[in-house]
């Protein structure tokens, strides 16, 4: 019998692509990124390099059907000075010991695919459109970790920093004088990258390619000057604040940006794309930095890392090899009643996709983490931990549900490894919810984080006060449908539209009950709700 090998590279239109999956049978999952074959009807595909009569090439069946069933989808859009869109490039891996990586990008109704049959040459690929290796890198040895308006700072005193040389340079002056930072100069210079396209410059390549809504940030900048002071990026002076010597290079390195890219691995998760501990990655003329967000996205923790040009492979390179990873699915003791996942949520960091714990790691109520446990990483207060202070007498709102150890983690952070696993039944106290994810703590001050589907609620986690305050805002696009009990078997009696405010009054296996300043009071899915 003879065989035909095709090339690891090819092209399909739409139209030829939904011919494809309908001829091998295939249905993309939602999320996958592929067209629904079902909305493209028509004449078979030519006879090509593709399609050989009517049997598709192994090499084309063997690219959709992983792009199409993937469970995990690494996805990079690089932003590069003087173009007019990003150039995105999404890449799937098959389920290990497997190697192969499918590799593509899109327009319109264009679909280029590469096969390449190991992780290192898709590394390769990677670096083709990253340009790493390109110019030399610096010895990566800078290491910082903030939060978002800290981060926010740093690139609004990069802007301001740049904006001065420049003006300088223009006057022809003499006797260089560092730039004054102030709170104003630097919503200044924020404000004025929000308002721009030119990714030059450190405000705007960071709009592109950071996971929250920059605007957000609008009006804390001030408090991101005082995190550049405790960090020593920035001293005291006559008038406000000057660059010390470790605040000039990192603000003069991040004024020569060649490009800049949001790095993202999405899980699947019923149909909807949740992001992984999104990565913001800036390549200057001379040095390569990696900014990893974690936590709720409005009080991210920004750990913003100088890489060598092997370490930024080296993160790619794990990249890659993650997206063999499985996605767990939720567990729950209560499946019947958990409300179907909504369309249209605004990802977060949700728990679900998370690394397997340690099994050694198993814990009883009575072995507990001491309270002097840490909870952060270098000093770093877990995201979301400040929202929701705990009460001078600690009393249990909820109980791990189910019948298996649930994992906590230190940070919402699925990406990072549990810390711990709690026993069914183990007490706990609500202190915050935010996406998805519960902050808890027990009686013995030790704190962490947990899928909210894990908590079962034993009293009310928040009595209403005698005055409404928002807590918590619909998340997500698309309305988020609520029911006036927790049974999914009912229909809602509602759709809240995104960015309504809520006040959360209790969580119970998935479930949010929340009432509205008008003393309307229902439940949704708890991952439709974004801490305020």
């Amino acid at each position: 019998m003879t065989t035909t090998t095709l090339p690891s590279r090819f092209r399909l239109t739409t139209h030829e692509i939904c011919t494809a999956l309908a001829a091998s049978g295939v249905t993309p999952a939602p999320g996958s990124g592929l067209p629904d074959p079902a909305a493209t009807t028509g004449t078979a595909v030519a006879p090509s390099g593709v399609v050989g009569g009517d049997a598709l090439s192994s090499t084309v069946a063997l690219a959709l059907r992983a792009v199409a069933t993937t469970e995990r989808i690494l996805r990079i859009a690089v932003h590069r000075p003087g173009a007019t869109v990003a150039h995105a490039t999404q890449m799937v891996r098959l389920p290990a010991p497997d190697e192969t990586v499918v590799s593509w990008a899109s327009t319109d109704d264009d679909y280029s695919f590469v096969v390449v049959p190991n992780v290192n040459l898709a590394v390769i690929l990677l670096d083709q459109v990253l340009s790493i290796t390109d110019l030399v890198a610096g010895p990566g040895t800078a290491h910082l970790e903030l939060d978002a308006a800290g981060f926010a700072a740093i690139l609004a005193a990069s802007d301001a920093c740049q904006e001065h040389r420049l003006s300088e340079r223009l006057d022809r002056a003499v006797d260089p004088t560092p730039p004054l930072l102030t709170a104003a100069r630097l919503e200044e210079c924020w404000q004025h990258g929000l308002d721009a396209d030119d990714t030059r410059w450190a405000v705007a390549a960071a709009r592109f390619t950071s996971p929250i809504e920059s605007s957000t940030l609008t009006g804390r900048l001030g408090e991101g000057l005082a995190s550049l002071r405790s960090l020593g990026l920035v001293v005291p002076s006559s008038g406000g604040d000057v660059p010390s010597d470790p605040g000039t290079f990192l603000f003069t390195v991040l004024g020569q940006i060649v490009a800049s890219a949001s790095v993202v691995t999405f899980a699947l998760v019923e149909g909807r794309r949740v992001p992984l501990a999104p990565i913001t990655l800036i390549r200057t003329a001379t040095t390569i930095w990696a900014a990893g967000w974690t936590g709720p996205w409005s009080q991210a923790t920004v750990t913003l890392t100088d890489l060598t040009v092997e370490g930024a492979l080296g993160m790619l390179h794990t990249l890659v090899e993650g997206l063999a990873t499985p996605v767990p699915t939720r567990q729950s003791d209560a499946a019947p009643s958990t409300p179907p996942t909504p369309d249209g949520i605004v990802p977060g960091p949700g728990p679900g996709p998370g690394p397997d714990p340690d099994p050694e790691a198993t814990v009883r109520r009575e072995d507990l983490p001491a309270s002097d446990s840490p909870t952060a990483t270098a000093g770093i207060a877990p995201a979301g931990a400040d929202t929701a202070p705990p009460a001078a007498v600690w009393t249990e709102t909820h109980a791990v549900a189910g019948t298996d150890p649930a994992p906590a983690w230190d940070q919402a952070d699925p990406n990072r490894t549990p810390t711990a696993n709690l026993q069914p039944g183990t007490p706990l106290r609500l202190l915050a919810i935010n996406v998805g994810w519960a902050h808890v703590d027990a009686a013995n001050g030790w704190q962490g984080w947990l899928d909210a589907s894990r908590l079962r609620a034993t009293s009310t986690a928040t009595a209403p006060g005698a005055v409404w305050t928002e807590t918590h805002a619909v998340a997500g696009t698309d309305a988020a449908p609520v029911w006036d009990r927790a049974d999914a078997n009912r229909a809602p009696v509602a759709d809240l539209q995104p960015g309504t405010p809520l006040r959360l009054l209790t969580i119970d296996v998935g479930w949010a009950q929340v009432d509205a300043a008008n003393g309307w009071q229902g439940w949704l899915d708890a991952r439709r709700l974004l801490q305020r």
